[in-house]
Parts: C-alpha cells; sequence; structure tokens
C-alpha cells in the first residue's frame, strides 16, 4: 500500500499583498500562518503586481498557476479575510463527498458535490461569487 501523506501535505494558501493594504497585512497574514502551522499546510505570500500590465487582482490567477504543479490544492485568500473557524481543514472542504460522492451534510461542505475532475471551488457570500477565497 502507498503510504498515506503527512498531515496538511499537498495544500498551500496563497495570499497576494501589494502597498495598498499594508495597513491590515501584519494582522492577515499572521492569522493565515497560525491556521497554515495548525494543519501543516504551506503558505505563499506574494508581494506587489506579478503583472503590471494587468490590476493586481489578476496577479492571483498567475501566482495560482505557478503553485498548481507542486501541490493538490491552493487556496487563495485575499489580505482581507480572516479564517475565522480554525477548526475546518482544507481537506474538510475539498473531501466532503460520501461514498455516492455527494457533499457532506454539513454547514462546510461545498454545496455542489466534490468530484475527482472537480478543479476549482468558488466561495460566495451574499453577494454571489467571491473571488477572493477559492481553492484551484
Amino acid at each position: 500500500a502507498a503510504p498515506e501523506a503527512a498531515r496538511g501535505e499537498g495544500f498551500v494558501i496563497v495570499v497576494l499583498c501589494d502597498e495598498k493594504v499594508m495597513d491590515i497585512a501584519a494582522a492577515s497574514v499572521a492569522n493565515k500562518r497560525a491556521y497554515a502551522a495548525r494543519h501543516g499546510y504551506d503558505v505563499l505570500l506574494v508581494h506587489g503586481t506579478l503583472n503590471a500590465s494587468r490590476p493586481t487582482a489578476w496577479s492571483k490567477i498567475i501566482a495560482i498557476r505557478r503553485v498548481l504543479p507542486r501541490y493538490r490544492w491552493a487556496l487563495f485568500l485575499d489580505i482581507d479575510t480572516l479564517v475565522m473557524n480554525p477548526d475546518i481543514r482544507i481537506e474538510d472542504l475539498v473531501d466532503s463527498r460520501d461514498a455516492a460522492g455527494s457533499a457532506a451534510a454539513d454547514a462546510s461542505a461545498p454545496a455542489a458535490p466534490i468530484t475527482d475532475s472537480t478543479d476549482i471551488i468558488i466561495g460566495a457570500d451574499h453577494n454571489s461569487v467571491n473571488s477572493g477565497v477559492w481553492l484551484a
């Protein structure tokens, strides 16, 4: 049998920070690093814009594309987000299917089934899709 993956192996949290948000960056990054340390995830803090020809928000996609070859899942979190329930692991979100392949019936489970062919999971809030929290 193949050896089991180490706790948190295969997961990275990606955070983008530019000079416009430095006033909140320290608290936000500390929150994400504490969460990552608790579960054994890596954290990648990206400073500045990765493509000067586009708005900074487009750098999210570039950053995720750069890390995907090395990780099973990458969780992008905007700098103005905080992990509010550190007990919920990334694994709980992406591996929340039962034997039939449907989402588990708890509040942390995605609304749609996650299958082996799922490539992206995007968060939503009261305004609909939220590009500040997503998994790829």
